[in-house]
């Protein structure tokens, strides 16, 4: 028989119309893939939830996917009117942002700070 060594968490993937307030941002590996997982919170200090979203890191990401929204959103124009996305997580923490989409492919967060 196999004794599970996993912990339970109560923590829900963000959801599309809402506010989040990004706390922390950690990278794992899974197999043979390397994956950033942030954990977000509500802004209302009355929502306890903890809440999260799972960014997996590869070579070349869509402004659409879950690492592309967050970085095209967190990223700058440059004085020759160029867009560099930010890749920085650090940069992230404390930021406020807004879940405009959250579909597969159709993904679209804004700042809200």
């Amino acid at each position: 028989m196999v004794k599970l060594k996993s912990e339970l968490i109560n923590q829900k993937e963000i959801e599309a119309g809402k506010e989040y307030v990004i706390v922390s941002a950690t990278e794992f590996k899974s197999d043979d893939n390397k994956g950033v997982k942030l954990l977000l919170k509500s802004p209302d200090e009355k929502d306890k939830q903890e809440y999260f979203a799972t960014l997996w890191i590869q070579a070349q990401v869509g402004l659409n996917s879950k690492l592309g929204a967050f970085a095209a959103t967190f990223g700058e124009f440059n004085d020759e009117g160029e867009f560099t996305a930010n890749m920085d997580t650090d940069t992230w923490l404390n930021r406020k942002i807004f879940v405009e989409n959250w579909v597969e492919k159709k993904r679209k967060i804004r700042a809200i700070d």
